[in-house]
This record gives C-alpha cells, structure tokens and sequence, in this order.
C-alpha cells in the first residue's frame, strides 16, 4: 500500500490499511469495548524520514474514532507504529541482534518502573512515549 506525502510516495505494509487491525489498539487507548466505538477513517504517513531506521520502519497513523455511548463525539488519536523491516538484511538477521525484545522490555517494563519509583519520592516526570500495545507480526 502506499500514500503520498510532501510529493513523495510512502509504501507501507498492507496490515496498515486494515481497520480490524486499529480496533485493538483503539480498545486498549480508550479503554472501551469494540462495540462503544467505531473508526471513521485513519491516514498512514510517515513516521520518521527515510533512512533514519536501519532496523525498521516507522509510521504515525492518525486514526479518527466516533464514539457510540458519549454523544457521537469524535477522537482522533495519533499512533506510532514501528515495524521490523530492513532494506540491510533479512529478518533472520535482523532478529539476531534482539533488538525488539530489548526494545518493548525498556517501554513496558523498566520505563514504567523508573516513573514509578521516582514518583514514590514525590518526583513527578514521564521518561518517553506510554506504549498501549505491541503487536508481533510474522
């Protein structure tokens, strides 16, 4: 799939143009059940320049959400999705250096952890993007 942005054509993968693949993501940043909600529409663009990832791609989807129990109110949430793809090497290779795992273990684990901590002293400060959900796509 693709888009165009600032004259340039940015190819994504084709799971990105699913609305079954938002509704979880959705779910989760809302905290609401699929049946209080439904997407209107979402826009893939890039997420970060080319060539700034030498490991994956990444993409900002703007996803616009109607609400079905407040009034028919309308959200757009804004989502960063990263996806493991290299133009370098394989995904075998890419898995190797575990970098993922190391990745979504500092976002889920010790990145809540440190705040945590920190708050327990009376030190209120956020580290980094809040990370709802991860997705692994083979």
């Amino acid at each position: 799939m693709s888009t165009v942005e600032n004259n340039e054509t940015i190819e994504y993968p084709p799971f990105l143009d699913n609305t079954d693949f938002y509704l979880p993501i959705v779910e989760k940043i809302l905290d609401v059940s699929r049946n209080d909600f439904s997407i209107k529409s979402f826009k893939v663009n890039a997420g970060s320049s080319k060539g700034d990832n030498y490991l994956s791609s990444i993409y900002r989807v703007s996803v616009e959400v109607l609400n079905l129990k407040i009034n028919q109110e309308i959200n757009v949430i804004s989502i960063i999705i990263k996806v493991k793809s290299s133009p370098y090497m394989s995904n075998e290779e890419v898995d190797k250096f575990n970098a993922f795992p190391k990745e979504n273990e500092m976002y889920l684990k010790l990145i809540p952890e440190f705040e945590r901590l920190l708050h327990n002293k009376g030190i209120e400060t956020v580290f980094g993007p809040k990370s709802e959900y991860l997705n692994v796509i083979n």
